[in-house]
């Protein structure tokens, strides 16, 4: 009878860990979806919360965000203009990926509490395609813009100065500029990638400590 107990109370912590095991798959998985779903939705503040303080990342997002704003913050914008490209970068940032696909979580083999989770990217590394690019593009539709507003823009320039003359263009053209962007966005193919997420267990919660791509 004692024999039997024994063997009983043996099953049931085997079947316990088993069943934590299982949950914590399942959490480190849920986690690394979770912070790829904000990426998507340009959330980058939601996106941080999944990782940790100072996660290894290869896909640097803030970078990529703050690599377009240095750009757009040379040139000599009004607040809505600012909003403008503000909305550009967050259109950037969800198109870099267009679909993903969150495998199976695994036990890691060097760390304690730590699961590798292997992920299938759609991506767009879409960093190359600057402001220049995109006025390029947009080159004809410029030259008209002028050639139709001449006499308004050299009116705005003798009345309000050069700081107002310059506003007005850019507040003018940065609609046409950023739409043919986006259409070099869109007309670039997604590479098929793959990555994987380090996830580590932190003050009772799953956070990405590392995420590598090939």
């Amino acid at each position: 009878m004692k024999r039997c107990l024994i063997l009983m109370m043996i099953l049931g912590a085997v079947l316990t860990l088993s069943g934590c095991e299982k949950s914590y798959e399942e959490d480190a998985r849920k986690t690394v979806n979770q912070y790829f779903a904000a990426v998507k939705d340009a959330d980058l503040d939601k996106a941080k919360t999944y990782c940790s303080p100072n996660v290894d990342n290869e896909f640097d997002f803030d970078d990529y965000k703050a690599g377009f704003q240095k750009q757009f913050e040379a040139l000599n914008l009004s607040e809505k203009t600012k909003k403008q490209t503000e909305e550009f970068i967050d259109y950037c940032i969800r198109s870099s990926i267009e679909s993903y696909e969150v495998g199976e979580a695994e036990k890691s083999e060097d760390w304690d509490d730590a699961y590798t989770v292997p992920v299938s990217i759609k991506f767009r590394d879409i960093s190359d395609i600057d402001i220049e690019t995109g006025q390029a593009a947009a080159n004809q539709k410029l030259q008209q813009y002028v050639k139709d507003n001449e006499d308004e823009l050299e009116k705005v320039y003798t009345q309000q100065g050069e700081d107002a003359f310059e506003k007005k263009i850019m507040g003018d053209t940065m609609g046409i500029v950023l739409g043919e962007m986006k259409k070099l966005i869109d007309g670039q193919k997604p590479e098929e990638r793959t990555a994987e997420a380090t996830v580590i267990r932190k003050d009772d919660r799953w956070v990405i400590s590392k995420m590598t791509a090939d």
